[in-house]
């Protein structure tokens, strides 16, 4: 290119306003993950089944930094329930005893005696919160966005 048609530029940005506005889009994306998190445990206990009401009730959320929540429930039958046990469970096969010749349990007041079962469907329901928390991931961005500006 000919020298003498070459336009230079230079702009100079004060570090100071360029630190802030970094400080600024950390501070709204650390809110959004808040709100993303606050949301998800909120839809699980909203899918959770609901029988005795100890898996829907008993749900905790823990910040263990900026970027990184566990949601998780003490209730020991939680995973089960959500992803389904026997042949629709992880080892997709009957359940049989561990002792003895027999599964025995108890239905409407009725004590059953059997061989074998099926296993229960799982009810996804962690699957469906999280649907619906990714529905609305672009609300909390634009929400924590506007908590900072």
């Amino acid at each position: 290119m000919d020298e003498n048609r070459m336009i230079d530029i230079n702009i100079d940005i004060d570090e100071l306003i360029i630190n802030e506005f970094v400080g600024d889009v950390k501070e709204a994306l650390v809110r959004a993950v808040d709100y993303t998190t606050i949301d998800m445990k909120s839809n699980i206990e909203k899918e959770a089944p609901v029988d005795e009401g100890k898996l829907q009730g008993n749900w905790h959320k823990e910040k263990l930094d900026d970027w990184v929540y566990s949601i998780f429930t003490n209730t020991e039958y939680a995973f089960w329930v959500d992803q389904g046990t026997g042949i629709y469970g992880h080892e997709q096969r009957r359940i049989y005893p561990k002792h003895g010749k027999y599964l025995s349990f108890e239905i409407d007041g009725e004590r059953i005696f059997v061989r074998s079962i099926a296993g229960q469907k799982g009810a996804n329901y962690t699957g469906k919160a999280e649907e619906a928390t990714r529905a609305r991931i672009e609300d909390f961005m634009k929400r924590a966005v506007a908590s900072v500006a």
